[in-house]
């Protein structure tokens, strides 16, 4: 009868890899700190701008009127009682 985990064979790290885990570690310094030097000029001169995380999905089988319907009339495409985001289609909506 055997145990769980009696057959299971340790093998420890040997050189070769606590070097290819010190090189990786290393590789990635590098590259946060580039990456870091990178966005603080882009920060500097301002040419980095933070876009808003916009995802527009729809079906594909619309077509002309009806693939603008979708995007711009939102009450006729889902009803009044589907909005999710009420504040900001009121105040895309609003007359003033």
């Amino acid at each position: 009868m055997s145990v769980p985990g009696e057959n299971v064979v340790q093998q420890p790290y040997n050189l070769g890899d606590y070097l290819h885990f010190f090189q990786l570690y290393r590789r990635n310094q590098r590259r946060q700190r580039n990456w870091g030097r990178a966005f603080e000029t882009a920060v500097r001169n301002g040419s980095f701008k933070l876009r808003p995380p916009y995802v527009i999905t729809g079906p594909s089988q619309l077509r002309g009127k009806d693939y603008e319907n979708w995007f711009t009339d939102y009450l006729n495409t889902f009803g009044n009682e589907s909005c999710f985001m009420p504040f900001y289609w009121a105040r895309i909506h609003a007359k003033w």
